[in-house]
This record gives C-alpha cells, sequence and structure tokens, in this order.
C-alpha cells in the first residue's frame, strides 16, 4: 500500500501564503485550492503564483500524483518549464523552486557576463 495515497492538504486555503519553515524571497499566493472531482479521495489540488518582475511562476499540486507539486517557469524560459518537484508539501516546493530559479538565474547571468566580456575584447582590436 502506498502512504502516499492519503495523504491530504486540507489547510491550505486561497490567500496570500507565508510558509512556517523559511522566508521565501517572492511573495507567494494561492489562487486554486480544493477536491478534485473523483469517487476515491484524492489529495487537494492547490495552484499557486509569484511573480518575479512581470514573469509568473506558479507551482501547482496535481490530485492524481499524490498531491506532487511541479513548477512552471515557462514566462522566463527557464529550465523548470514544467518540472515535478518531487514533494507534495508547499513551503518545500517554493523553497526548492526559489533555489532552483537563484541557481539557473546565477548561471545564466554568468555565462552572458562572459559572452558580453569576449565581445568587449574583440571590439577593441
Amino acid at each position: 500500500m502506498n502512504p502516499k495515497a492519503f495523504i491530504e492538504c486540507n489547510d491550505y486555503d486561497v490567500g496570500p501564503f507565508q510558509p512556517i519553515s523559511f522566508n521565501p524571497v517572492l511573495k507567494w499566493k494561492i489562487f486554486r485550492s480544493g477536491w478534485a472531482n473523483h469517487p476515491r479521495k484524492l489529495p487537494k489540488q492547490i495552484t499557486m503564483r509569484a511573480r518575479l518582475n512581470k514573469f509568473n511562476i506558479i507551482l501547482g499540486s496535481s490530485p492524481y500524483s499524490y498531491g506532487q507539486f511541479c513548477a512552471d517557469c515557462k514566462e522566463l524560459r527557464f529550465r523548470l518549464y514544467y518540472s515535478d518537484l518531487d514533494t507534495n508539501d508547499p513551503e518545500e516546493a517554493i523553497y526548492l523552486t526559489e533555489k532552483a530559479l537563484y541557481e539557473s538565474l546565477r548561471q545564466k547571468s554568468e555565462f552572458y557576463e562572459n559572452l558580453a566580456n569576449k565581445l568587449e575584447i574583440n571590439l577593441e582590436d
């Protein structure tokens, strides 16, 4: 028997969401929280959104995968375009997403800075 099958996320209401275990950088808001219309008891579906500048970052749990969260960062053209975060805890999903965003954007900035430096050197010749 799969213990994940009995996980219930019953205490997350629509509105601002502030994790207890850490302070997120982005302001997260739950904009959808409800039960799937299914004859078996499934975990609650939770969808959260935060904005990084003008770009939406969406985290959603799927009741059909035992409440596992996925990150949708397609507006940023980020590698977590639609990535399974392997957690059914909304706080952990936020933490993992913000951490991955930070690391990826840091790497991208170094990459583009190196490209700009090469252009600068070539333009001086």
